[in-house]
C-alpha cells in the first residue's frame, strides 16, 4: 500500500498542514484510536483576547486515527488526505455548531421528553420529504468543505477520491455519514452524492481561478 506513515510522521504532516494555513500555534495532536478510522475533535482561534489585548492565532484539539487501519488500506497520499481532511475540520471549527445543535437537543430531551419526541418525528418526516433537519445538513456541508479544504492543501484531488472510495469497500451507494433521530440511523449521504458534492464544489471554484496543483 506505500510507505507506511507513523504517528510521529502523521503529527508533523498535521503541523505542516496547519502551518501553511498561518497558524502560529499548531496544538492539534496525533493520536492512535483503534475505536474510529479517523476522527477530530478541537477548535482555531483567530483574533485578539478582550481586556488582555493579547491576539492569538492558534488551534487546539486532536486527530485521532486508527494508524492501522490506514497503513493497511490506504496509500501515503490516501493518508495524508484523511489528515487533511480531518485537520481541516479543527481549523473550520465544525466542532462549534455541532456541539450547540447536541446541547440544544439534550436539553429538549431532559426537560421535557414529550417534546424531544415531537421534535425529532417533525424531524424525520421533513427528511423523508426532502428537507434535511439542522443536524444532517451541517454534516453533509461540513463534510464537504473538509474534503475540499483538504484537496486544496494536498493537492492531490485523485487521492482523495480513491481514499473515500476505499472507505466503503468500493461500494459508492453505502453511506458516507448517517444521523439519528429516536434510535433511527438514517443516512446523510452515500459516498457516491458525497463524490458527487465534492465535484460540484470545486468546479465553483475554478469558475473564479482557483488551481490545484498535483
Amino acid at each position: 500500500m506505500g510507505t507506511p506513515m507513523q504517528l510521529q510522521e502523521m503529527q508533523t504532516e498535521i503541523n505542516q498542514l496547519l502551518k501553511s494555513l498561518n497558524v502560529d500555534t499548531p496544538l492539534v495532536f496525533a493520536i492512535d484510536n483503534r475505536k474510529n478510522i479517523a476522527s477530530a475533535l478541537g477548535f482555531y482561534v483567530n483574533g485578539t483576547i478582550p481586556l488582555l489585548n493579547q491576539k492569538v492565532n492558534s488551534t487546539l484539539g486532536f486527530v485521532s486515527v486508527d494508524v492501522d487501519y490506514l497503513n493497511r488500506n490506504l496509500t501515503y497520499d490516501e493518508q495524508k488526505f484523511v489528515l487533511a481532511h480531518e485537520t481541516s475540520h479543527i481549523f473550520l471549527n465544525h466542532v462549534v455548531p455541532i456541539a450547540i445543535d447536541t446541547l440544544v437537543d439534550r436539553l429538549i430531551k431532559y426537560y421535557d421528553p414529550d417534546l424531544h419526541k415531537i421534535v425529532n418525528i417533525v424531524k424525520i418526516f421533513l427528511y423523508l420529504f426532502g428537507v434535511p433537519p439542522p443536524l444532517p445538513f451541517l454534516i453533509k456541508e461540513q463534510e464537504l468543505a473538509a474534503d475540499v479544504r483538504a484537496i486544496f492543501l494536498t493537492g492531490n484531488e485523485n487521492a482523495a477520491k480513491t481514499c473515500l472510495t476505499k472507505l466503503v469497500g468500493g461500494n459508492l451507494d453505502s453511506c458516507s455519514h448517517t444521523w439519528e433521530a429516536l434510535g433511527i440511523k438514517m443516512p446523510v449521504m452515500t459516498m457516491r452524492e458525497r463524490l458527487q458534492g465534492i465535484q460540484q464544489k470545486l468546479a465553483e471554484y475554478r469558475q473564479f481561478g482557483y488551481k490545484i496543483t498535483f
